[in-house]
């Protein structure tokens, strides 16, 4: 698992990751909530609805429903800040 920037609350998964997995992400323990491939993005905290996802140390999207700690985000629950 990666954390690109200090104040980014997601993880990018460096390899396919089976749910049930407990991963290592800095200083963080993350158990895996469901199946995350390669290059994915795992929530480090529970993470609201409306909540913005910092990757980068930017934001780079609104979450559409809530996400748990260690749960995937993509497009079925993050909407771009960017496209309309």
């Amino acid at each position: 698992m990666l954390r690109i920037h200090a104040d980014d609350n997601v993880c990018v998964a460096l390899q396919s990751l089976s749910a049930g997995t407990e991963v290592s992400c800095g200083d963080l323990r993350v158990l895996v909530r469901e199946d995350i491939r390669l290059g994915a993005k795992l929530a480090l905290r529970p993470l609201r609805k409306g909540d913005l996802v910092l990757k980068y140390g930017e934001p780079i999207g609104t979450l559409t429903e809530d996400v748990p700690r260690g749960g995937h985000i993509h497009s079925h629950n993050l909407r771009s800040n960017y496209i309309s």
